[in-house]
């Protein structure tokens, strides 16, 4: 059994070691933890911008990334711990065997948590943990968040409390559960939350663990993945599945509706109907440009001027 706990908090960073080394580690089961700077982080298979208030993000400057696992949107920060467990398996996978070690990982530090759901941790009968499997050549990835003292207001403002209902595609859709964190039921007293993130990797690995440190070679390959894969537009929002966009709204006081398709990230079948924008201009700027709210912000401040914003809103 190898173990790592990571001492970078870069979201791209950490989504492409775990990727590297479930990719390298083919005969040796691995356990590793890390914390992230403010990130949202969507399944594979996931629409990010129903699932977030995507503008919001882009606005603060909190990243958005797509993992290489399924299930639903969740929110990094430096009091939620992500720990990932990459062992050898055939056959069929069940979330089952990954979730009781957590469980009882989690009994040993005090913390009498539970199953919820398929592939949930609850306490108290609220979730502070939820998961994703990726299975590849008789490798399988569970990996999971688990909230110690994440900001949850930031989390319900920026995620749970504003999926869109204006995209109708078959993207996996995130449940919405009510959520609480280990330090918020009073347990782990004053502990920082690397001090917790150590206490559980230690649980997780066992004894006999060996405590494993990437060379140059390898740290080279994590950011040159983290460069070519998580940065980029391709892999964030060009792997949206296929959707179509409708929304009415008010603009400038008068009515407006937008809708719109896209397919591989790249918008189709663009229509604005409003009195207060030219709708051949709208149509000629946002048809077979890029899905996203980079895009669109560059693109809504050039047909609405300084309304940009407001517009923005209504695209997204």
């Amino acid at each position: 059994m190898i173990a790592y706990q990571s001492v970078s908090t870069d979201p791209f960073f950490n989504l492409s070691l775990e990727e590297l080394l479930f990719q390298r580690f083919r005969d040796e089961d691995a356990v590793i933890v890390y914390r992230d700077a403010p990130a949202v982080v969507a399944g594979c298979y996931q629409n990010i911008a129903a699932e977030v208030d995507a503008v919001s993000l882009f606005r603060r400057g909190i990243p958005m990334l797509r993992r290489i696992s399924g299930g639903g949107t969740v929110y990094h920060d430096l009091g939620n711990i992500n720990y990932s467990m990459l062992f050898r398996r055939e056959g069929f996978v069940s979330y089952e065997d990954f979730l009781t070690p957590v469980i009882a990982a989690l009994g040993r530090l005090g913390i009498p948590a539970e199953r919820r759901r398929s592939c949930d941790i609850a306490l108290f009968g609220k979730k502070i943990s939820g998961s994703a499997q990726k299975v590849s050549g008789g490798r399988v990835l569970h990996h999971g968040t688990l909230l110690f003292d994440s900001e949850l207001s930031l989390l319900d403002e920026i995620t749970t409390g504003r999926k869109s209902g204006s995209f109708c595609s078959k993207a996996s859709e995130s449940a919405i559960c009510t959520v609480t964190s280990i330090r918020r039921e009073g347990l782990w007293g004053d502990a920082s939350a690397e001090e917790f993130a150590e206490a559980l990797l230690s649980e997780l690995s066992g004894e006999g663990a060996v405590r494993f440190t990437p060379d140059e070679g390898m740290l080279s390959e994590i950011e040159r993945l983290s460069e070519e894969k998580y940065r980029s537009w391709d892999w964030t929002w060009g792997k949206t599945p296929g959707f179509h966009f409708e929304r009415e709204g008010s603009f400038r006081g008068d009515k407006v509706r937008i809708s719109y398709s896209a397919r591989r990230g790249i918008v189709e079948e663009f229509s604005l109907r409003s009195p207060a924008l030219d709708e051949e201009e709208a149509r000629a700027l946002f048809e077979g440009s890029r899905f996203g709210p980079e895009s669109f912000s560059e693109l809504a401040g050039r047909l609405a001027g300084e309304d940009g914003e407001e517009l923005l809103r209504l695209l997204l």
